[in-house]
C-alpha cells in the first residue's frame, strides 16, 4: 500500500451541536433517523456514524487530501499521496443504510439476510449505502454528499484568512443561483449553459458520480495541465466575450439622484465631506445643503451650505459657497500633518484625543479646530451607511437580502448608477454600480445574524481605437462617462490620432466594499480645478488628458498608519450618517435634500472665487444656458453637447499650498 502524507486542517467552522428555540440539538441525523429497528417487513433504514478507522472514512479523507494537494501543493507536491489526518473539527461522517437486518439486542450489528455482517464501504451489499458529512453551521438540513461536494468548503477553511462565509463557493454557502460570475472560477461559466438547457436537479447527481469534477473549478496551478482535459469548453468563454451585454442602468428614484446622473451639474452632494475654500486657506466641512440660485436674469449659480468640522468643545457657523470651484473632493488631496506637533508623534483618534489639553496648547501651538477637522474626516473616511432601502428577498431559507438605492461611503455619497473607482485591475478600471446588497444569514450557532455588504455592477476599462474608427456604442453607459469621453476625444483625436472608449470587461460582477476606492470624477471638470485652468488648457491643446483617477486617493488611504482602518477595508458600518459625524458637527445638524433655494437665499452672503467674474467670453457653462432657474431644473432639456468653460483661473491655489 502506498505511503500517505497526513494533512492537518487548523481551522474549522464545524459544529456538532446547533442552537434551537428550546435547547441545543445535535447537528446530525435525528434520533428517528438513527433508530436501527426494522420495520414490519424486516427492513432497517437508518443512519450510522462512520468511524475514522473504517474504509469509507479513510476514502473520504484520501480524496479530500488528494484534491487539496492538487489545488495548493504546486508542482513540487502534486504527485504526493496525501490524506487528511482528520476531518475538520465538528464535522462527522454518517452513512445511510437500508437493508434487511436481525436484532440480537440494541447494539446488534447490521447483517444481511444470510446473517453475514454488512460491509461498511462503498463495495458493500446494502440496498442503500450513501454517506453524508454533517457539521455545517447552518444545521443538519445542510449536509455534504461527497468529497467533491465538501472540497470547496474545505478549501475556503484552508485559505480564507478573513473567515468570511461569503467568500466560500460551496453549494451550501453560495448556491449556484446566487453565485456571481466574478467570484467563481472560470469553469463556472461553462456550467451556466447546461443549467439553462437542463434541469438544475442534475447538479447534485453530477457531484456524486464525478467526485473530481470540482477539482478543475478553481486551481490556477493546474492550468498548464488542463488543455487536454478542456479543449472544447475553452473556446466557449472566449467566443462569448464580445457578446457580453451591459446591465440596464437603474432608474433615478429621487430628484437628487437624477441631478447627480447629469454631466456638469452639482459636483458635490449633500452629506459629503469636502475641502472648502476659506479664503487664505482650505478647511474640511460637511455639506448640509446645495441649491440652485438665480443671482441674475442670465445666471443660475450652484451654492453649497457648509458646516465646518471641528473639535467637540466648539464649532464654527455654517458658510455658503458659490460654485464647484470653491470645493475639492476629500480624496483629491492627501491629509496634512496636525498643526499641534506632538499629535504627529502619537496615535490618536477623534474620540481618544485630549481635547481640553489640545485646546490649552499642551500638545503644541496649533489650531484645535483644524486638528479636530482632520481627525473627524479620518474617522468618517472609515465608515459607511446604507440609505434608501428598496426591498428585501429571501435568497434561501435563513438568508435574507436587502437592496439599497445609495450609501454614504466614507466621505462620499454613491448612488445606484454611479461609476466608482476600483482598487483591482489596471488602476483605471471602474464599476458602474447597479446593485447595493446587504446579505444577512444566521451566524455560527444560529442565535444572531451575520451581515455583509457587497455591490453589483459592470466593470469597464479604458481602451482606444484609431480616430478613423468609431468606438463601440453603449446605450447603458452613464451620461457622465459618455460626455467626459466626448471632450477627451475632441482633444486626443486631432493630436494623437486615437479615440478612447469604455470597454466592458465584465457584466453583473460582484465586489466587496474593500475593492472600491471612491467615486469617479470627470477629468474634464475636475482637472481644471486641481491643475489650474492654464495648465489644463495647455494639456488639452496637446491632447494629454489623463483620467482624473490617477490623481485621486482612495478611501482609507489616510489611515494606513496608526490604528485607523487599513486601505482596502470595508470599514465600520453606521446606521445613520449623523453617527459617523459624531461630535464633529453641532447637535441637530441635518442634511437637506433637493436643490430648492432656502427662503432667505437672497439675504445670504455667498463666498465666491474672485476669478468667477473674469471668465473668457467664449467659455460656456451649462447651467447658464436658458437663463432661468426653471431651465436649470429642467434636466431633460439640457444640451449635453456643449462643454463647460475651462478658462476660469483659480488664482494660486494648487496642491503645493498649505491647506490651513
Amino acid at each position: 500500500m502506498p505511503r500517505f502524507f497526513p494533512l492537518y486542517v487548523r481551522r474549522s467552522d464545524g459544529r456538532s451541536e446547533i442552537a434551537s428555540k428550546k435547547r441545543p440539538e445535535s447537528n446530525g441525523p435525528t434520533q428517528e433517523q438513527l433508530d436501527r429497528k426494522a420495520d414490519a417487513n424486516g427492513i432497517s433504514d437508518f443512519y450510522r456514524e462512520v468511524a475514522e478507522e473504517e474504509i469509507k472514512h479513510q476514502d473520504w479523507r484520501r480524496k479530500l487530501g488528494w484534491m487539496l494537494v492538487k489545488e495548493l501543493g504546486g508542482e513540487e507536491h502534486k504527485d504526493k499521496n496525501c490524506i487528511l489526518a482528520a476531518l475538520p473539527e465538528g464535522y462527522r461522517l454518517f452513512e445511510h443504510v437500508k437493508c434487511k437486518s436481525t436484532e440480537a439486542d440494541e447494539n446488534a450489528q447490521v447483517v444481511d439476510s444470510k446473517g453475514q455482517r454488512i460491509k461498511t464501504h462503498a463495495g458493500g451489499g446494502n440496498e442503500r449505502q450513501d454517506a453524508y458529512l454533517y457539521g455545517h453551521p447552518i444545521g443538519r438540513r445542510k449536509r455534504f454528499r461527497s468529497p467533491a461536494d465538501f472540497f470547496p468548503h474545505l478549501l475556503w477553511l484552508c485559505t480564507d484568512e478573513a473567515g468570511d462565509p461569503d467568500n466560500c463557493t460551496c453549494k451550501i454557502c453560495a448556491p449556484d443561483e446566487l453565485q456571481p460570475e466574478d467570484k467563481l472560477p472560470k469553469p463556472r461559466e461553462i456550467k451556466k449553459e447546461p443549467v439553462k438547457k437542463e434541469s438544475v436537479q442534475q447538479e447534485p447527481v453530477d457531484s456524486d458520480k464525478h467526485p473530481i469534477v470540482e477539482i478543475v473549478k478553481r486551481p490556477p496551478s493546474q492550468q498548464s495541465q488542463t488543455p487536454s482535459i478542456k479543449p472544447s469548453p475553452s473556446p466557449a468563454p472566449a467566443s462569448n466575450r464580445p457578446n457580453v451585454q451591459p446591465t440596464t442602468l437603474p432608474h433615478a428614484r429621487t430628484l437628487d439622484q437624477q441631478i447627480d446622473t447629469q454631466y456638469n451639474q452639482f459636483m458635490f452632494r449633500p452629506g459629503e465631506i469636502a475641502w472648502f475654500n476659506r479664503g487664505a486657506a482650505w478647511g474640511l466641512g460637511f455639506i448640509t445643503r446645495r441649491y440652485a440660485f438665480q443671482s441674475s436674469e442670465h445666471h443660475v449659480a450652484r451654492r453649497y451650505v457648509i458646516q465646518p468640522l471641528s473639535h467637540p468643545l466648539s464649532s464654527s457657523p455654517v458658510i455658503t459657497l458659490e460654485g464647484d470651484n470653491m470645493l475639492r473632493p476629500w480624496l483629491a488631496w492627501s491629509v496634512p500633518p496636525f498643526t499641534c506637533n506632538k499629535l504627529n508623534e502619537m496615535t490618536v483618534t477623534y474620540e481618544s484625543a485630549d481635547w481640553h489639553g489640545i485646546y490649552q496648547k499642551r500638545y503644541g501651538d496649533g489650531d484645535a479646530e483644524v486638528d479636530g477637522s482632520i481627525l473627524a474626516a479620518k474617522y468618517i473616511d472609515e465608515t459607511f451607511t446604507l440609505i434608501q432601502p428598496l426591498g428585501k428577498s429571501t435568497a434561501r431559507p435563513g438568508a435574507e437580502e436587502t437592496y439599497w438605492n445609495a450609501m454614504y461611503f466614507g466621505a462620499e455619497k454613491v448612488w445606484l448608477g454611479d461609476p466608482v473607482r476600483l482598487r483591482i485591475g489596471s488602476g483605471l478600471d471602474i464599476m458602474v454600480v447597479t446593485g447595493i446588497v446587504e446579505k444577512a444569514r444566521p451566524a455560527y450557532g444560529g442565535n444572531t445574524l451575520q451581515k455583509s455588504v457587497y455591490v453589483l455592477g459592470d466593470i469597464y476599462t479604458i481602451a482606444t481605437v484609431p480616430d478613423k474608427q468609431s468606438p463601440p456604442s453603449n446605450t447603458q453607459l452613464p451620461l457622465r462617462l459618455d460626455q467626459d469621453l466626448r471632450f477627451r476625444n475632441s482633444c486626443t483625436g486631432p493630436t494623437k490620432g486615437t479615440l478612447s472608449y469604455w470597454k466592458l470587461i465584465s457584466a453583473g460582477s460582484r465586489l466587496d466594499l474593500s475593492d472600491i476606492k471612491g467615486r469617479w470624477y470627470e477629468a474634464s471638470l475636475l482637472l481644471p480645478m486641481i491643475q489650474g485652468s492654464a495648465a489644463f488648457q495647455e494639456s488639452a491643446r496637446k491632447g494629454d488628458i489623463s483620467d482624473a483617477s490617477l490623481l485621486m486617493n482612495g478611501r482609507g488611504d489616510c489611515n494606513t498608519s496608526g490604528n485607523g482602518m487599513k486601505a482596502g477595508s470595508a470599514g465600520v458600518r453606521k446606521a445613520e450618517r449623523k453617527e459617523a459625524l459624531g461630535r464633529a458637527v453641532p447637535a441637530g445638524t441635518t442634511v437637506v435634500d433637493g436643490v430648492t433655494p432656502p427662503s432667505d437665499a437672497y439675504a445670504q452672503m455667498a463666498i465666491t472665487a474672485e476669478t468667477e467674474t473674469t471668465m473668457n467670453q467664449n467659455d460656456e457653462v451649462i447651467p447658464d444656458q436658458g437663463g432661468s432657474l426653471e431651465d436649470f431644473m429642467n434636466l431633460d432639456s439640457i444640451e449635453h453637447e456643449s462643454m463647460p468653460g475651462f478658462g476660469q483661473e483659480y488664482g494660486s491655489q494648487n496642491q503645493d499650498q498649505g491647506f490651513y
